[in-house]
């Protein structure tokens, strides 16, 4: 890891709360207490912010939030982290195999969100219910948060945008952390393991969305910092690309200009 990098984690790991990304306050109360089903994975080896992101998710106040993670090549760096980690593993695994993995058929009917989430963002403070609350208000069956401006990003649609509530949008990407509404998970669930590490699944979505008349989008108001480690670090990034371009030469997909495409602003 370069040194810019290191400081970077060294000043965020020990910057006040207010320093981190800040959420607006959901715009409407949500009704009932919806079930969230976190799937996490964290690479031990590597930096990351695994324990302040379980830390985060077990705040919730107006979500029941259950948590498993895998940890990957390592231990759980503390306790309350182990308490979350369902399985370890020695070696590398592609993601979305572990997610199909850690997602049972009767999740499907017990929880109503199911977030994906790698171990390398920062979140505000009650992001689940802020998160969570304002994806139920928008009717969004996939969502995503923005990410701050000093994020590692593919695709500036994922930008967070200032004054802006959220975005219906024409894509949502499939990390660092994704959610999905349940009747949106049980079309795509389980994930295609034609392509395992999910590079290409993010651009077959909007087309089943729009299909089938749902919304997704990006929520601004509640972002997440993603600025420890640039996608393509841990992996080929060619032999990724190669990969997808096979996955999505049999389906329809949204192409790049498509992308940007955004449907509706939220103030």
């Amino acid at each position: 890891m370069s040194r810019v990098l290191k400081f970077t984690r060294h000043l965020a790991l020990r910057l006040p709360v207010s320093k981190f990304p800040k959420n607006r306050r959901p715009s409407a109360k949500i009704d009932g207490r919806p079930r969230v089903l976190l799937i996490g994975i964290c690479i031990a080896r590597e930096d990351n912010y695994v324990a302040h992101i379980v830390d985060e998710f077990g705040r919730s106040k107006i979500v029941d939030v259950e948590q498993r993670w895998i940890c990957l090549k390592g231990e759980p760096p503390n306790a309350c982290v182990a308490a979350v980690t369902v399985r370890k593993l020695d070696e590398y695994v592609p993601k979305w195999r572990l997610v199909n993995e850690l997602i049972t058929p009767q999740d499907l009917d017990q929880f109503d969100f199911f977030i994906i989430c790698d171990d390398d963002i920062l979140l505000g403070r009650n992001f689940v219910d802020c998160f969570i609350s304002e994806q139920m208000s928008l009717d969004f069956a996939l969502a995503q948060p923005a990410r701050t401006w000093r994020s590692f990003t593919d695709h500036p649609i994922v930008r967070r945008r200032l004054f802006t509530r959220a975005r219906q949008t024409n894509f949502v990407e499939a990390g660092p952390v994704v959610s999905f509404r349940r009747d949106f998970l049980k079309i795509v669930y389980p994930f295609s393991l034609e392509s395992p590490m999910g590079w290409g699944y993010d651009l077959t979505w909007p087309v089943i969305a729009r299909e089938l008349g749902l919304a997704i989008g990006v929520i601004d108001g509640v972002p997440v910092d993603h600025s420890l480690r640039p996608r393509s670090s841990l992996y080929n990034m060619q032999q990724q690309i190669d990969v997808m371009a096979a996955y999505l030469s049999t389906r329809p997909h949204v192409h790049e200009r498509e992308i940007t495409r955004v449907v509706r602003i939220y103030r």
